[in-house]
């Protein structure tokens, strides 16, 4: 094929190994890109649902003055944003849901979302305030009976208190 003799005024089209990577690496390109969008459309997508799903359980727990229905709202507001990023709003939620857990006694509900406070405290570098709350994650697991869980968040507090983070030592 590379051998053969191009004639004068011959249509046929001989391509170089270069010229044949270069379209290679274009089509492929253009493949990931095309999937690139479709994953962010479909992450798009599921976003939308966690928000409005979020929401409906928030508008309900106001409506029917349920604190449960509110605070697990609340909870999933706080998921959403974190996935998204937006660790200054996902701090918030949480701690809404928190203290709605708190006023309702329930221990897991607190547990749950003092761990989540924690780790976004953590990501925006507020390692005091994650201890504090892995702490709260901690005794409220072991309220719970959820000993697998008061493992882990024992395990983030160490983690945390390491030498490196000794102003979160001294807090403790």
């Amino acid at each position: 094929f590379v051998n053969e003799p191009v004639l004068p005024g011959s249509k046929k089209l001989l391509l170089t190994l270069t010229q044949i990577k270069y379209i290679l690496l274009v089509t492929v390109s253009l493949l990931l890109f095309s999937a690139f969008c479709v994953a962010q459309s479909a992450n798009t997508v599921q976003t939308q649902e966690n928000f409005k799903k979020a929401s409906g359980k928030i508008s309900k727990g106001f409506r029917k003055n349920n604190s449960d229905t509110l605070a697990t709202g609340y909870y999933e507001l706080g998921e959403t944003f974190y996935q998204q990023g937006e660790l200054v709003k996902s701090e918030t939620y949480f701690k809404k849901a928190r203290s709605l857990f708190e006023t309702a006694k329930d221990g897991d509900g607190i547990a749950r979302s003092s761990r989540a406070l924690a780790r976004v405290q953590e990501d925006l570098d507020k390692k005091k305030e994650a201890v504090l709350n892995y702490n709260i994650a901690a005794d409220n697991n072991l309220k719970t009976g959820d000993t697998t869980l008061g493992v882990l968040n024992k395990n983030d507090i160490r983690r945390l208190s390491g030498k490196d983070s000794f102003p979160v030592q001294q807090a403790l």
